[in-house]
């Protein structure tokens, strides 16, 4: 047996062997599920006598065998004792595996967020938390295996289409290169809501998990709270049994302190009587002594002293045992305080008991909703199986694309590669360049602030300026030729983003290069602003010399060589403007390629976007379902429910009806007699007779009242029957304005006075209870009542085209017969035995049958009738 199921037994053993008390039918069920061969139940039979030294036997039995019988024992439990079942995975925490009659098997066993798709392949091996034992039928347990079915297969179709994506992609990510954008978009498209529906599935797994813990919670406070409430209805009604003892037993003691406190007042009288005597007879001794003092007076002295003596015995014989009673009564009345204090403690804890009872309805409707979502959960797994089943179609139609675009897939990576590095050598000579073309600039400003010191030297070297501005020629060639084999890398870089632009690697580098391009925008502006700013200062500069060149040629005339200096500085400042006004334009230009990068930027986004809310309104679409498909099971279960009840109070009132006719039989047979004194003519009073127990209450004005003061008399009983058969206390006659008048009725039977059974008892003793019951006198009767009820209804019948109502009377004013075809017929409100109170508003009282008759034939287009059901 595996370590944790040998672990709950062992918690469990106790509790198992001190509640299974028939262990041979555990044995037998055991047995026939091949658990325990037949030498473990001979050893069984042979080595225990008792039920508790079976069930142990057979704890240690399977405990220690190789193979694992603990589903076994479960099962056998389940049938044979159900709430041990549900006490065992209460304590524990644990449940049986493989365990398919209860339906949190299949919550359990359905995977969670960190399992992988082979542990979901194998549905329904292993439950994570067993619910508490619930009775299910045959077709529950058979719809349930379906659902494992159904899920197995789901699970293992989805690891086929992971392991086909697997297979389809060189890496785990789905981001390779695909020539034909109509078909990556299509891939795309689907592996997007394939990853969504996943997502949505974990998330329900999630909240499953979370609405089973929850619920199992809320299963075994509910059981314990049931548990409680039971044990403590228990105890209440036990102690309701001993306070009605307790009272019974006060009211007897107040009885008998009432009776010895009569006889202590008799004894008291008695003694004032004997000192009297005494007294009376002390005097006359003294009168004889001193008239004769004889023998025979002195005789008479000693009798009346012995009798003195005997008397004050027991005068002090009676004192001591109304001391005893007087502590005796003392002793109950604490007692009597005790047990009303109990009883307060009690109600107290019974409502308490019956708020945890409250609490604990509450917890069962809320697992009864955690059963409802369970169910809804169920039915999104049936959607998203064919959703899979969907993806599992359009993956067959992709398989074939796919091996095709396998190969080109390869060498397209090698080609991307080889693109890439050109693309990075690419943009090392630009920035090459870029660095040359600042040096060059800090160059023109070392020139313009060297321009100065160099116009003495200017004729002397002049050639030497040729010699660089042929230079700087070159340079500028070299540049033009870089710029342009930059523009070819450029539109070699868009044609390669152009071909590999559906992917989501490029997406990203092309995003990347965005804003690379971005901040080389800014640069350019920068640079054009620098340049801006130096053509406006060479402008400057110009003009200056212009100024300077115009005062020099005013001041001397022989400044030719100047002149010919400041135009050829003039010249190479144009010519810078130029370069300057051409980085402009490519600046421009390049400005105009991010700017259809970002426009293509903002497409993809846009087409991602509209991906994403079709998938969202799919979502929905599948939410409302879902919530729709919640709703309508929510209603189903809540019908079963209401049938439920419904069915549960018709038997349980089905039942009550079957004790009470069953009552009734036994109660009816001893007095079948008593049914001839009460009943009437054919069709008069055909209700049913039972009899019914009442307690009535008299309140003596004074001690000496007996029955004739009361107001009543009764039936000798045992010396001379009442009934034929029947030796009980009758009541024969009641006085009107008596205090038994409204009371009692004759024909009442008495069962009990004052808690004195009247069983077999004649009528002295029941005189004598009833002088005896001190001021208020408590009767037990049982007495007649009628089961169905008079009802007087009014009836109107229309005679228009008629001659006879149809109506025929017995006397007494009954119905005896109604006419076929009669309008009396037609309006259906009359019955055979039916009495007639008034025709057309008069009464009938005192009024034969003819007149009646009378009556009725007077009657010409319209009658009213009122009657007595």
């Amino acid at each position: 047996m595996e370590p944790k199921h040998k672990e709950l037994l062992e918690q469990c053993h106790q509790n198992l062997v001190q509640s299974i008390t028939d262990a041979q039918r555990l044995i037998e069920l055991l047995a026939k599920s091949g658990s325990l061969s037949e030498r473990d139940t001979y050893e069984l039979d042979q080595n225990c006598s008792s039920s508790s030294e079976k069930v142990d036997q057979l704890l240690k039995m399977l405990m220690n065998k190789k193979s694992d019988h603990f589903l076994a024992l479960c099962v056998a439990l389940e049938k044979t004792y159900p709430h041990l079942y549900s006490a065992l995975f209460s304590n524990g925490g644990g449940g049986p595996a493989d365990h398919s009659g209860s339906t949190y098997s299949v919550l359990s066993t359905m995977p969670s967020d960190s399992e992988s798709s082979s542990s979901l392949s194998s549905v329904g091996s292993k439950a994570s938390s067993p619910p508490p034992a619930l009775n299910d039928n045959r077709p529950a347990s058979e719809n349930v295996e379906a659902i494992l079915s159904q899920l197995k297969q789901v699970t293992r179709e989805r690891d086929e289409l992971r392991k086909r994506l697997a297979l389809a992609s060189p890496g785990t990510n789905f981001d390779d290169c695909r020539p034909n954008s109509k078909a990556s978009h299509d891939y795309e498209r689907l592996k997007t809501q394939c990853m969504k529906a996943m997502a949505d599935l974990q998330s329900l797994q999630n909240q499953h998990t979370k609405t089973l813990k929850r619920c199992e919670e809320a299963v075994k406070e509910a059981d314990f709270y049931h548990m409680l409430h039971s044990r403590l209805l228990s105890d209440q009604s036990q102690l309701k049994e001993e306070m009605e003892v307790m009272r019974r037993d006060n009211a007897q003691l107040v009885r008998e302190h009432n009776h010895l406190k009569q006889s202590c007042e008799e004894l008291k009288r008695l003694h004032s009587e004997d000192q009297k005597e005494v007294a009376d007879m002390r005097l006359q001794q003294q009168q004889v002594i001193r008239e004769n003092g004889s023998s025979e007076v002195l005789k008479l002295y000693d009798t009346a002293m012995d009798k003195l003596e005997g008397l004050k015995k027991e005068y002090d014989n009676l004192s001591k045992r109304y001391s005893e009673k007087v502590a005796n009564h003392n002793t109950d009345l604490s007692r009597l305080e005790q047990v009303e204090e109990e009883s307060r403690r009690q109600q107290k804890q019974t409502d308490t008991l019956m708020k945890q009872r409250d609490t604990a309805m509450h917890y069962q409707q809320q697992y009864s909703a955690s059963i409802r979502r369970f169910d809804s959960v169920q039915q999104e797994l049936n959607k998203a199986t064919a959703q899979n089943k969907e993806l599992q179609r359009e993956m067959e139609r992709l398989q074939s694309e796919m091996t095709r675009y396998k190969n080109f897939q390869l060498k397209a990576v090698k080609d991307a590669e080889k693109y890439k590095e050109e693309r990075d050598s690419v943009f090392n000579e630009y920035r090459l360049i870029m660095s040359e073309r600042d040096q060059v600039i800090k160059e023109v400003d070392k020139l313009q602030t060297e321009l100065e010191a160099a116009e003495g030297r200017l004729k002397n070297n002049s050639s030497e300026k040729m010699v660089a501005s042929e230079e700087l020629e070159a340079l500028r060639q070299e540049l033009n030729s870089s710029l342009v084999d930059r523009d070819r890398a450029i539109c070699e870089r868009n044609e390669l983003l152009e071909k590999y632009c559906h992917e989501v690697k490029d997406k990203a580098e092309a995003q990347k290069e965005l804003s690379q391009a971005c901040k080389d925008i800014e640069t350019v502006r920068e640079e054009r602003d620098v340049a801006r700013k130096e053509r406006t200062e060479a402008i400057i500069q110009r003009d200056q010399l212009l100024r300077e060149y115009y005062q020099a040629r005013q001041k001397q005339d022989t400044a030719t060589l100047d002149m010919e200096r400041a135009n050829k500085e003039i010249e190479v400042l144009r010519k810078q403007c130029e370069a300057m006004s051409q980085e402009l334009k490519e600046a421009v230009q390049e400005a105009e390629v991010a700017k259809c990068r970002r426009d293509w930027a903002f497409q993809e986004r846009d087409k991602i976007v509209a991906e994403r809310e079709s998938i969202r309104t799919l979502c929905d679409n599948l939410r409302r379902e879902r919530d729709r498909a919640v709703s309508d099971l929510a209603d189903a279960l809540r019908n079963l429910d209401d049938m439920r009840k419904q069915k549960n109070d018709a038997v349980r009132e089905l039942k009550e009806l079957k004790e009470k006719m069953e009552c009734q039989q036994e109660k009816e047979t001893p007095f079948y007699p008593l049914l001839a004194h009460s009943s009437h003519d054919s069709a008069i009073d055909t209700d049913s007779l039972e009899w019914e127990t009442e307690v009535v209450e008299f309140e003596k004005d004074r001690d000496d009242m007996d029955l004739k003061a009361l107001g009543f008399d009764i039936a000798e009983g045992v010396n001379d029957p009442y009934l034929p058969g029947e030796c009980g206390i009758f009541v024969t006659r009641v006085d009107k304005g008596s205090i038994a008048d409204g009371r009692l009725r004759v024909n009442d039977w008495l069962l009990k006075i004052n808690d004195i059974d009247l069983t077999n008892k004649d009528r002295k003793q029941v005189i004598k209870a009833v002088l005896n019951g001190g001021g208020v006198i408590n009767m037990v009767v049982r007495r007649r009542k009628s089961l169905g009820g008079r009802l007087v209804t009014p009836v109107h019948i229309n005679l228009i085209g008629h001659k006879d109502s149809g109506i025929g009377l017995e006397g007494g004013v009954y119905v005896t017969a109604i006419a076929a075809g009669s309008p009396a017929a037609r309006e259906g409100s009359f019955n055979i035995g039916d009495r007639l109170i008034a025709i057309n508003g008069i009464a009938l009282d005192n009024k034969s049958v003819t007149e009646c008759e009378a009556l009725l034939r007077g009657c010409r287009d319209s009658l009213s009738l009122s009657l007595m059901k």
